[in-house]
């Protein structure tokens, strides 16, 4: 198995070995702009040479190499730099496909991997990591710059299999079912670490176990970030998609997106205030990593500001994915500012497309001649066709201003495969005529649902 995102590459592995952790820069990768690739970065040497064995017999209790001492090495380097600080965001070390969105803190493929996540922590306990049906001898570490809980839980019925493995700092081993799960709590520097290991297969869908973790209330802090360093040695049987990832549908996180711009609004007079009540704020709400660019981890925090969003699906996730790849680039695992400011003006655009529309119809008899008068050969338009062909040509009447190109697009695109159809032109044309009854959204959205 091979995954990669913007910051690093793991190399294959044999079945029977465990790829070292590769930390993920702790500057914010670049975004490149209109252009795919990643970049692949190595261990060095070869790939035999770059991965450890996971066959040694586990009673004998973990050798210099083993996956047990690299997680304790890492872990013991998280809680330095943790205590230290610093204004930037990290990233974690995996993707999901594409067509697909990530909803878990840990993305679990087929094969051998290893990697770092990371979880806002609050005082409330709260599902950090989903354990996913035949996870193979899982090593996971949590570290954080304050006391915290952690306990293994059955999922479905939130039974506590191990109620807080940070209590007894000599650890603890215990058998469920066919895993034997120890832990071990370390201190350092004011700091905790908790190092989980499962060895087995953890169970089916029915008693599926998740990691729960929480600040204690002691903590001198509301929230907190949490480093999650972890490896496996495979899941078996093996997911048509890796677990911790979901089937992205755009037209349904658009219209989530379109609704959370309203309500963004009506809160907000402009994008940067919203963004400096949103997103500043919960950024600098957490001491680890000051101002920027918002990653996954803290979306929630973000989005949950929004009292209805609690329960408006397809949920924080997908709309992360979305606003992460607005604006024409692809995604990087953060919401940015200029994401951030398109989105938030979504809510609002239909005033403007529909001054548009009114414009197209007074030059044009019909759909069909203003489309061929805007697009000469193509049966859809993309988004620098769109702005130089159709929006920078318009110039709305009567003072009015008219909203960004990006966000034009944005609207125009109900089904957000990237262009925008002659259908989706059409449904816009009809917005402004006097017999129509519906807007753009609606009926674009209806048209592109499947």
């Amino acid at each position: 198995q091979v995954y990669s995102n913007d910051n690093v590459a793991l190399l294959p592995c044999p079945p029977t070995a465990l790829c070292p952790m590769v930390s993920p820069s702790m500057r914010r990768p670049r975004r490149p702009r209109r252009a795919g690739g990643h970049a692949a970065v190595g261990a060095g040497g070869s790939a035999a040479a770059a991965c450890m064995d996971l066959s040694r017999d586990a009673s004998r209790g973990p050798r210099r190499n083993s996956p047990v001492a690299a997680l304790a090495f890492v872990g013991a380097l998280v809680l330095r730099l943790a205590g230290a600080g610093g204004a930037f965001a990290p990233i974690t070390s995996a993707a999901c496909p594409e067509g697909f969105y990530r909803n878990g803190t840990v993305i679990f493929n087929c094969g051998a991997q290893s990697g770092t996540a990371y979880f806002m922590l609050t005082k409330a306990l709260a599902t950090a990591v989903i354990l996913p049906p035949g996870v193979q001898t899982l090593q996971l570490s949590l570290a954080t710059p304050e006391e915290m809980q952690v306990g293994v839980f059955v999922s479905a019925t939130g039974q506590a299999v191990l109620p807080d493995a940070s209590a007894d700092g000599h650890g603890a081993t215990l058998q469920w079912q066919d895993l034997q799960i120890t832990s071990k709590s370390k201190r350092a520097a004011g700091s905790i670490g908790v190092e989980l290991q499962l060895l087995g297969s953890t169970p089916a869908a029915a008693e599926a176990l998740e990691i729960r973790a929480a600040l204690r209330v002691n903590a001198s802090a509301e929230r907190a970030l949490a480093n999650i360093t972890f490896g496996y040695a495979g899941v078996s049987p093996c997911p048509l998609a890796p677990a911790g990832c979901a089937d992205f549908q755009r037209y349904l996180a658009r219209d989530l997106v379109f609704n959370w711009s309203e309500w963004a609004e009506s809160r907000w007079m402009s994008a940067d205030e919203a963004w400096a009540g949103l997103c500043e704020s919960t950024m600098e709400s957490v001491p680890e990593l000051g101002n920027g660019s918002v990653p996954y981890y803290m979306w929630q925090a973000v989005w949950s500001q929004w009292v209805a969003g609690a329960t408006a699906a397809p949920g924080w996730q997908a709309a992360f994915k979305f606003l992460d790849e607005l604006n024409g680039s692809p995604p990087n695992g953060y919401v940015d500012p200029d994401e951030f400011h398109t989105a938030f003006g979504l809510g609002g655009v239909f005033l403007s497309m529909f001054t548009w529309c009114e414009d197209v119809r007074k030059n044009h008899a019909d759909e069909t001649s203003a489309w061929n008068a805007f697009v000469v050969t193509n049966t859809s338009v993309g988004l620098s066709e769109w702005q130089s062909r159709i929006w920078d040509q318009y110039q709305p009447a009567d003072g009015f201003s008219k909203v960004s190109g990006d966000e034009s697009f944005v609207y125009a695109d109900a089904n957000s495969d990237g262009v925008v159809s002659r259908s989706e032109f059409d449904s816009i044309f009809a917005t402004c005529d006097a017999s129509h009854t519906g807007g753009a959204t609606s009926t674009a959205s209806a048209a592109a649902a499947p």
